[in-house]
């Protein structure tokens, strides 16, 4: 969800999601659920992996993600 605070667009609720080229393994899931509050940084997280391994994350826009993914693709294409 995205709101209108004064002239900026900024990210309110997310869940963003990035699979593996056949759409059957999460590599990645970003959001902001409320359902991990015993973690740092409540209630921003990480899915990495699977649904079971939740790390810490921060909130995170669109744009933002863009640049996480286009970093963490160059990174594999480097190995």
């Amino acid at each position: 969800m995205f709101v209108l605070e004064g002239e900026e667009c900024v990210t309110r609720r997310y869940r963003y999601q990035w699979m593996d080229g056949e759409r059957r393994e999460l590599r990645k899931r970003w959001d902001n659920v409320e359902h991990h509050p015993d973690l740092s940084n409540f209630p921003y997280h990480v899915h990495v992996a699977g649904e079971e391994n939740v790390e810490p994350g921060e909130r995170l826009s669109i744009v933002q993600l863009l640049d996480v993914l286009a970093g963490e693709i160059s990174m594999e294409e480097s190995r």
